[in-house]
């Protein structure tokens, strides 16, 4: 079930944690001194975690948002990732904070666009234990491959990927996070994992694994505007964001929700390349 969390700019995070939103001004000042008509926004936000943990890092991150452009911020995080893809399909939200094959869908049926994302890109990587006697992709002809899910931005990528190895059959044995992928290949119970390359490079020993197929490097997950936002919201969230570039509390809250020094993004130049790929079929999409 999506869950609510409604954050007032003029009310304090008890409030927001509580999902009570006190009573609403009628207007409130910017950054920039103007007043305007208070406002209020949906952000939708992909499941990664549970939604207490999802809560935890974006209510601060929005109050700071609320703060910047005088506008209110309703949280919408999800139990599930099946609805979260149905709420893409409606346009639900407002804003978006989504995965890269996901904005693809989202921008195709809803039009929502891009507006800012971390810096940092990420790749896919398919690896094996280091002692492995699998040395490249013919060899994982009949074996087993452990992915996070169906629907994980690094098991779309990948599986898309291995598409192209047409006379390549395994079997896919899904995990639940890429933790338990890493596991399943260090004990043996899987011949080959994947995951992104950020969280085979956040693990004390990575010698114990070693890649045998890297994705080209994509932009990582944007924070989205649908068209009904107007363009005066969709840039004043942008420039807010990018403005806190010098201010070390604001870059914690955004590594904390995965928008480390954030950037411009662009459907064009960062996304459309995706398209390419059979997201829904490949994630299962909705379902």
């Amino acid at each position: 079930m999506a869950r609510f969390v409604r954050f007032a700019a003029t009310a304090s995070l008890v409030f927001a944690l509580l999902g009570v939103c006190p009573r609403a001004v009628p207007a409130v000042a910017s950054a920039a001194g103007e007043v305007r008509k208070t406002t209020r926004y949906t952000v939708a936000v992909i499941p990664s975690a549970p939604p207490e943990d999802i809560s935890a890092a974006w209510l601060p991150f929005l109050e700071r948002l609320s703060r910047a452009t005088g506008w209110e911020f309703d949280l919408k995080a999800y139990d599930k990732m099946s609805e979260f893809e149905r709420d893409i399909e409606r346009g639900a939200a407002d804003f978006l904070f989504a995965s890269p094959t996901q904005i693809t869908v989202a921008h195709a049926v809803q039009g929502y666009v891009p507006l800012v994302r971390g810096s940092a890109r990420i790749a896919g990587v398919l690896f094996v234990r280091a002692d492995s006697p699998i040395r490249s992709i013919r060899d994982l002809d009949n074996k087993e491959i452990a992915f996070v899910g169906t629907k994980n931005v690094c098991s779309v990528f990948t599986r898309s990927a291995l598409k192209g190895h047409v006379h390549l059959t395994y079997k896919s044995l899904f995990a639940g996070s890429s933790s338990n992928v890493l596991k399943m290949v260090q004990l043996g119970k899987a011949d080959a994992g994947a995951t992104l390359d950020v969280e085979l490079e956040r693990i004390k020993d990575a010698s114990f694994f070693r890649p045998i197929l890297k994705t080209d490097k994509m932009a990582p997950h944007p924070l989205a505007a649908h068209p009904r936002v107007p363009k005066q919201a969709q840039d004043a969230v942008r420039q807010a964001i990018l403005g806190w570039s010098d201010d070390p509390a604001a870059q914690q809250q955004l590594k904390a929700i995965r928008m480390a020094k954030p950037v411009s993004a662009d459907y064009d130049r960062d996304y459309r390349e995706l398209e390419t790929m059979d997201v829904r079929s490949l994630s299962q999409w909705g379902e």
